[in-house]
């Protein structure tokens, strides 16, 4: 007869498993879990005499599980994500109640134009809360999954993992950054005139790593950009192009007011798309969770605040 696998077994080590499963290192799982390395070896040989497998073995990077935790990985996996849901949905979330740590990854176009704005939004209404608002990496999407970034935010990127979730923020509509006294004049501008200008890239991982959104832009034209400077750091192009005569496409929602010595000059081709969708990520498990639903609440309000104001702006000059 099969051995039945649910009978006498301590449930509580199904998510020892679960974590040690995605983190593929002892340690790491140790710190997730707040108890000691040599508890958790405990756990995990339970966990193997139960099974009668190895689930897994050590490898120069950590664990590797075997075919059979992979399998209980995937068995287990909605279970404990639907039970954790249904527990938390217990309690009225209220973000005054939040502690710890949360880590939020944006998308440095984005980042650099609401973060100020964000983080007194978030500290007012959950201020026991140490917030980290860090530029997205090549790493997100596995860290939200592992439960190290709660929500990421950026631009709409190939997303074919059915560990992740995303939702529609708003629409951007980039413009072009340039110094003030920069030989391109007036308002609007067009891309045959921005073609006689290098230009500067911000280069945000998983988005325009391999093509610029100026590359992507001047291919309608059968036009080939000069990139002259490509940086993962905002500050280091708008300094840039504050002394220099490269072109910036940024996002809509760059306030230029509080940078006198720049411009933005809207693109008047009417056949270029310069509109680009704001998306929320977030790990699958967390589709209905309280933190996640307010978060993106919180987003939303500012964007739609930040777009108002660049408006408003832009219809006053």
């Amino acid at each position: 007869m099969a051995k039945q696998f649910y009978n006498n077994l301590d449930l509580n080590l199904l998510r020892t498993f679960q974590i040690i499963f995605q983190e593929k290192n002892l340690q790491k799982a140790s710190l997730r879990l707040h108890v000691s390395a040599p508890a958790l070896s405990k756990s995990l040989n339970r966990l193997r005499d139960h099974f009668n497998d190895p689930l897994f073995v050590k490898v120069p990077k950590g664990l590797s599980p075997t075919p059979f935790a992979k399998d209980l990985s995937e068995s287990i996996s909605p279970t404990l994500e639907k039970l954790a849901n249904n527990l938390n949905s217990l309690n009225d979330f209220q973000p005054e109640d939040l502690q710890g740590r949360i880590t939020l990854a944006i998308s440095p176009f984005i980042l650099q134009a609401i973060g100020c704005d964000l983080f007194s939004a978030l500290s007012k209404q959950a201020p026991n809360v140490e917030w980290h608002l860090v530029n997205w990496s090549k790493t997100c999407l596995e860290d939200m999954v592992k439960g190290d970034i709660k929500i990421g935010v950026n631009y709409d990127i190939d997303l074919s993992r059915k560990d992740i979730s995303s939702r529609k923020l708003a629409t951007d509509c980039f413009k072009v950054i340039v110094r003030e006294d920069h030989p391109l004049q007036g308002n609007s501008v067009k891309v045959s005139e921005l073609s006689k200008y290098p230009v500067a890239a911000l280069i945000v991982a998983d988005w325009n790593t391999r093509r610029t959104f100026a590359e992507k832009v001047f291919d309608d034209f059968a036009l080939i950009p000069k990139v002259a400077l490509r940086s993962d750091l905002p500050s280091v192009v708008l300094e840039t192009i504050a002394r220099t005569d490269l072109i910036f496409p940024h996002s809509g929602l760059f306030n230029v007011q509080r940078y006198p010595h720049l411009k933005a000059l809207s693109v008047k081709d009417r056949e270029v798309e310069m509109l680009k969708d704001i998306h929320l990520f977030f790990s699958h498990k967390d589709k209905h969770d309280g933190t996640t639903k307010w978060l993106r609440k919180i987003l939303s309000s500012i964007l739609k605040q930040q777009m108002l104001q660049n408006d408003s702006v832009l219809t006053s000059g």
